[in-house]
């Protein structure tokens, strides 16, 4: 970003993909059977707005959850008759009512090899530590970082987005 009034652009938009070059935007390609689900669950009503419209153009189906307690339960109604109904779960790790820590090991005591995309503000650092701090890290639960759960940095770019739902969905280029 540059200074208007000196020739140069500013981006307004919450859409950042306007600002990147179309080359350069990886999407992750649903299965071609059904589209694939991804459950976002972030307390900022912008961000689970812009999953929602990034995630859609690149054809996932998408619900939102707007709190820790809302997307366990969600998650919980979705994987009822179907386990592996949700193929992602886009999850903040500071919200109310449940934090994504705790959202975490609920998720995962429902289905244990479930995908999950954590969001932070945190470094990569202070988000294993709050993990840690869960005890969501022991081996006892059986919780694979890295492979089951990877990490994406607030604030992110719709391409990161799109780079991080790939690489967890193990779709990567």
């Amino acid at each position: 970003m540059q200074l208007p009034y000196r020739g140069d652009t500013v981006c307004r938009s919450p859409d950042f993909s306007a600002c990147i070059p179309e080359a350069s935007i990886v999407s992750p390609t649903p299965s071609p059977d059904s589209p694939d689900l991804i459950l976002i669950v972030d307390d900022e009503p912008a961000l689970r707005s812009l999953g929602e419209r990034i995630l859609g153009r690149d054809g996932f189906a998408t619900e939102v959850a707007c709190d820790g307690q809302e997307g366990v339960e969600r998650f919980a109604e979705l994987v009822k008759e179907d386990p592996t109904a949700v193929a992602l779960v886009v999850l903040d790790l500071m919200m109310p009512r449940m934090d994504g820590a705790e959202a975490l090991r609920h998720i995962h005591r429902i289905r244990p090899d479930q995908p999950v995309l954590l969001v932070s503000g945190y470094g990569e650092s202070q988000l294993l530590a709050r993990l840690a701090d869960h005890r969501l890290l022991a081996d006892g639960e059986g919780l694979q970082f890295g492979r089951l759960i990877r990490f994406l940095q607030k604030p992110y770019s719709t391409s990161q987005l799109r780079s991080a739902v790939a690489e967890t969905l193990g779709r990567a280029p």
